[in-house]
């Protein structure tokens, strides 16, 4: 065993007997280091002890003298950090020469105060922590039902899993050929998610998120039943962009081509769809003698000319 590892459990037996006394310490490491010098110190008188100086014996009659004394390890600001009188004066006395007085038994109202003191702190803390979780919980939730894009939940509800026309059942018989799970189809549900209402969500920019929340309370307090209504964040999903395909079909077949059209675009700066970034947006609309359509709003990397140009060129080769 080093010096250090010996030294170092000396002082956690040490600090044992003082923090029954209530003195608060130095850092462990401080006192190991004075236990240290004092160990060798003794090496060095022991090294040197066929001397017969006097500055030698000298020295010997300290070191011994000091044996006695209180090995102080206390903070250097213990005696103001001490709230109570009586062990206040305990270190004082113990710092005298002869280190008078002795610990006697254990205070239990002080050891009583000090471990519902001990608990208070820490009730206090789990309540400062549960505050902010709660905080965080209500932010996040704050941030999604603000979320007015279809897109903005795009990503999470392409990685969320679709809704299975079979779930896979265990069968109960005990032959182990039997114990496939064989599939067994779901109950059916009534189809609410019509074109018309997917239209209304996206020209209201309510989320499926949020429109999950809409559709069932109205479903509710019509008197149906929620469980029997195809009411999901999946299936609205799919319903929208259903409803969208359908629609930009009936768009082009009922789009009627004339000799002459007249193709206008105005770039604006918008919010993005996904971010709260501002982007460049270029409405494209082509306009002739009795029709009119809207063809494209594609996102533009800069607002210049060229880009704007080559942007109308694509869609109308598209």
């Amino acid at each position: 065993m080093t010096v250090r590892e010996a030294s170092k459990l000396t002082i956690n037996v040490i600090m044992e007997f003082w923090k029954k006394a209530s003195i608060p310490t130095r850092a462990e490491q401080h006192c190991i280091q004075k236990l240290e010098s004092v160990f060798y110190e003794w090496k060095g008188l022991q090294k040197h002890k066929s001397r017969s100086g006097e500055a030698h014996k000298k020295q010997e009659h300290e070191f011994v003298s000091h044996l006695e004394d209180l090995f102080d390890i206390a903070h250097q600001d213990a005696l103001t950090i001490i709230s109570n009188p009586e062990d206040r004066a305990f270190l004082l006395r113990q710092r005298e020469k002869g280190r008078p007085g002795s610990i006697g038994v254990r205070d239990k109202v002080t050891e009583r105060k000090a471990r519902a003191a001990g608990e208070r702190k820490q009730a206090e803390a789990r309540r400062r922590q549960k505050s902010v979780d709660e905080m965080n919980i209500s932010a996040c939730l704050t941030t999604l039902e603000s979320s007015s894009g279809e897109d903005s939940d795009h990503d999470q509800e392409q990685i969320a899993m679709c809704d299975d026309e079979y779930k896979p059942v265990a069968s109960s018989s005990t032959d182990p050929a039997d114990c496939i799970t064989k599939p067994v189809p779901k109950k059916a549900k009534t189809d609410v998610l019509t074109t018309g209402l997917m239209a209304a969500l996206d020209r209201t920019q309510t989320s499926s998120r949020n429109a999950v929340y809409v559709l069932c309370e109205t479903a509710s307090s019509l008197g149906h039943n929620v469980d029997s209504l195809n009411i999901s964040r999946n299936s609205i999903h799919r319903a929208r962009c259903k409803a969208r395909t359908i629609a930009a079909s009936h768009l082009k077949s009922e789009f009627l081509s004339v000799n002459h059209l007249t193709v206008h675009w105005d770039g604006k700066l918008l919010e993005d769809l996904t971010t709260r970034e501002h982007v460049d947006r270029l409405p494209i609309l082509i306009s002739g003698v009795g029709c009119e359509q809207l063809l494209a709003v594609p996102k533009l990397s800069s607002g210049t000319g060229e880009s704007q140009a080559t942007a109308v060129v694509n869609e109308i080769k598209q």
